[in-house]
């Protein structure tokens, strides 16, 4: 019988026994597959031959013991693994993990590989079309119809033969058009998330019915280029032959005829005009005839930054509330308009509002009228970081029956952010109100859970009621919630160990107690030789991961917490950590590239460009999977010092000249031509440098919130903008200066609340 798709809920991990078992059976060999066994234990396992009767896509490591069948396609889902220890058959393959075959692989349509950690076929290979960007691939014996590989093949007649929906969608090019003549180049392929999302969520094949063209490239770079005359725009938008994705491109340039608009408003092409509705630069009654037509375009104009006034007062009173519904999708609504909105007659709007302006000072008048309506998801956007409840609203609030209400509620009264900005409650009067919920509430989750934010004093009427179980569960909360002198130093005694992990998690850890958590990890040298379980294993790098992850630690601290991890023979639980850490030093990168693991070393090298201290010896460890991209940098590469930095800034390359954007080595002339470069993701990027002048930088407007990572954002500059009435802060970055705010007083009332003595 068939085997239905995966679901990982349903389904049960290899055990231990059974894992070791194939190890110690197939470690002669295939010691290569062999190896990620070892470091990974989640896999699921299949024995003998195993035929899927739909597309596989699972959340979860796959081994199969046996031939392949798969009816559908196989997608790998992020960091998962596949092994197939026989011959695998599917009809379209699309990885960027690992995937290894120990016999032929026989894919009827497109095998795409990219940026694989290993791709190995010991056997025979046959696919209608590959397409490989640089990876670890391992084919001997390959038959194809079509190649395109590392940028090299039949690369016109795969553009031609892609699905339109396929050529354009890579790294900052989705919706980005016009893309600037020299920018643009045709060794583009499919995205792995769009060929994802075409084959599963849209049942399409890889290629068109029938192929395009032949003069379809020469089209798409006519219909990019800016050195195209309006009446050449206007005859490729009337030619009836023009390729959609043509007209698609045309529909999205910033020149576009006022004619050719007309044109392509009436070519009755979906993706024609929702690529005008996009484009802030077509005239207002185009903007207006588009929001008319149906709720996708009128959703685009809503979103369109020149979403002119007379379109945003026809939807908010038009008669059919889809059409009221995509204005709360525009951020830059009126308060009037918002408050409107916040009372319309269809609740499905009021949810949208309040989830897209969240943390919006709505008026007392609104937010009375909309507690008083029995909808748990109404109530549940609305209160999410909302600061402007009063104490009898909280108190409403924490009566009701639905428990995610419930979590919502408490959430807010405790979360970070709105700390600072609780307009109509004071702090005595929020903890009455979560006192008065942990005195009256069944629900023992939420009693626990609440109870862990309250002051020590509440603790003990509570307390010699609970099960020992229960109060287990509640130093877990406490550990990690307190931020009482008495209550963090009550952890610290050896029996308590086991919430340590939690107590690595709070936002009030003072250096002290950050360096009694550090001494507290096992040797190194019996951990690489297998002394401890793997549940002491899990707890350790647990309290590793807490620890790294907490905005609080102290940097010599991380530091130890980095060379720790960089001398596990394997980190893989380690490696997502590396993606959020962005101040990392030069000795931290130079740490985690000296890894045991080479795995971890890598996940580094693919983050580098995020890395504002990153040295030049780390950058040249770096590829690219675009030809034109390596090429370029591989010139690049053999200058040093001054010479190097000054190359990446004046390179060709958008993605070589993020990293100059990036990083502090960047002269200070250089940041500041950047700065003026048309590329507004390379602007926001030298916003992150912290060799941007502090003078220029506080006057800056905030137009994206990872800016704020910014060292020279001090305590200071973040109050003073936060003040500033004459500044706009989109809400995001309002919150997230509280945040960074509430931060810095827990850092300080860590810092005071235990002397080194105490820890005797």
């Amino acid at each position: 019988m068939p085997i239905k798709k995966i679901n990982p809920q349903q389904t049960q991990s290899i055990s231990e026994k059974k894992l070791f078992s194939l190890i110690k059976k197939y470690s002669n060999q295939h010691s290569t597959f062999v190896k990620f066994l070892e470091q990974q234990f989640d896999w699921q396992y299949f024995q003998g031959e195993t035929h899927f009767s739909t597309s596989l896509e699972s959340f979860k490591n796959i081994i199969i013991e046996g031939d392949c069948y798969i009816d559908g396609d196989y997608i790998d889902f992020f960091n998962v693994h596949l092994i197939v220890i026989g011959n695998l058959t599917t009809n379209n393959l699309v990885s960027d993990s690992m995937v290894y075959v120990t016999g032929n692989l026989t894919v009827n349509g497109a095998l795409t590989i990219l940026n694989n950690s290993l791709f190995k076929v010991e056997g025979k290979t046959k696919v209608h079309t590959i397409i490989q960007n640089k990876s670890q691939v391992d084919i001997k014996n390959l038959t194809s119809n079509l190649q395109l590989i590392d940028g090299v093949g039949d690369r016109d007649i795969i553009l031609r033969s892609l699905h339109e929906d396929l050529v354009f969608y890579d790294n900052g090019l989705f919706n980005e058009f016009p893309i600037d003549e020299e920018k643009f180049h045709l060794n583009i392929t499919p995205d792995y998330h769009e060929v994802r999302r075409h084959l599963i969520t849209r049942k399409l094949n890889f290629f068109r019915d029938t192929i395009a063209d032949e003069k379809f490239p020469s089209d798409l770079i006519k219909a990019i280029s800016n050195k195209t005359k309006s009446d050449e725009i206007i005859e490729m938008a009337q030619d009836a032959h023009t390729e959609n994705l043509v007209k698609i491109i045309l529909a999205s340039r910033r020149d576009l005829p006022i004619k050719a608009q007309g044109i392509l408003f009436n070519s009755n092409i979906n993706k024609v005009t929702q690529s005008l509705a996009r484009n802030p630069h077509i005239q207002e009654t185009i903007l207006l005839k588009l929001a008319r037509l149906s709720k996708v375009e009128a959703q685009f104009v809503a979103r369109n930054a020149s979403c002119p006034l007379s379109v945003i007062q026809e939807l908010i009173n038009h008669d059919d509330a889809k059409f009221r519904w995509v204005l709360t999708l525009y951020k830059h609504l009126d308060h009037q308009s918002i408050e409107k909105l916040a009372m319309d007659q269809d609740l499905e709007i009021r949810i949208s509002l309040f989830s897209q302006y969240s943390g919006y000072h709505f008026s007392d008048s609104v937010i009375e009228s909309n507690l008083k309506i029995n909808n748990s998801n109404l109530k549940i956007a609305l209160v999410e970081r909302n600061c402007n409840l009063t104490f009898q609203q909280y108190q409403t609030l924490l009566a009701d029956s639905d428990e995610n209400v419930l979590i919502e509620t408490i959430e807010n009264i405790n979360n970070p952010s709105m700390f600072l900005a609780h307009k109509k409650t004071s702090s005595e009067e929020r903890e009455i109100a979560l006192y008065e919920f942990v005195t009256t509430t069944k629900n023992k989750a939420l009693k626990i859970k609440t109870l862990s934010f309250l002051p020590r004093k509440y603790h003990v009427e509570f307390v010699q009621k609970m099960s020992a179980d229960d109060i287990v569960e509640f130093n877990k909360q406490l550990a990690s919630n307190s931020s009482e002198k008495e209550v963090i130093l009550s952890f610290l005694s050896t029996n308590k160990a086991i919430y340590f992990k939690h107590l690595a998690s709070n936002f009030t850890l003072p250096k002290q107690v950050q360096k009694f958590l550090l001494l507290q990890l096992p040797s190194l040298k019996k951990i690489n030789q297998g002394y401890y379980s793997d549940e002491e294993i899990e707890d350790s790098l647990q309290l590793v991961s807490n620890l790294v992850n907490n905005p609080q630690i102290n940097k010599t601290t991380r530091t130890k917490l980095i060379k720790f991890c960089a001398g596990l023979n394997s980190t893989y639980r380690f490696n997502d950590i590396i993606y959020d850490l962005f101040d990392l030093s030069e000795n931290e990168i130079n740490l985690l590239l000296q890894s045991k693991d080479e795995y971890l070393a890598r996940t580094l090298i693919s983050e580098l460009p995020k890395k504002i201290y990153a040295p030049e010896s780390a950058i040249k460890l770096m590829s690219f999977k675009e030809v034109k991209d390596q090429t370029e940098f591989e010139v690049i590469k053999s200058f040093s010092g001054e010479v190097f930095w000054h190359k990446l800034a004046k390179a060709q390359s958008t993605e070589l000249k993020k990293i100059a954007a990036v990083n502090q080595n960047t002269s200070l002339e250089n940041l500041l031509e950047l700065k003026k470069d048309k590329d507004l993701e390379q602007v926001n990027w030298a916003f992150l440098n912290p060799k941007y002048p502090k003078q220029l930088l506080k006057n800056e407007e905030i137009t994206f919130i990872a800016q704020l990572n910014n060292p020279n954002y001090s305590f200071k500059l973040l109050t003073k903008i936060l003040n500033d009435k004459n500044r706009k802060l989109h809400q995001p970055v309002e919150e997230r200066i509280r945040t960074l705010l509430w931060l810095h007083d827990r850092r300080l009332k860590a810092n005071s609340i235990i002397n080194s003595n105490e820890l005797k």
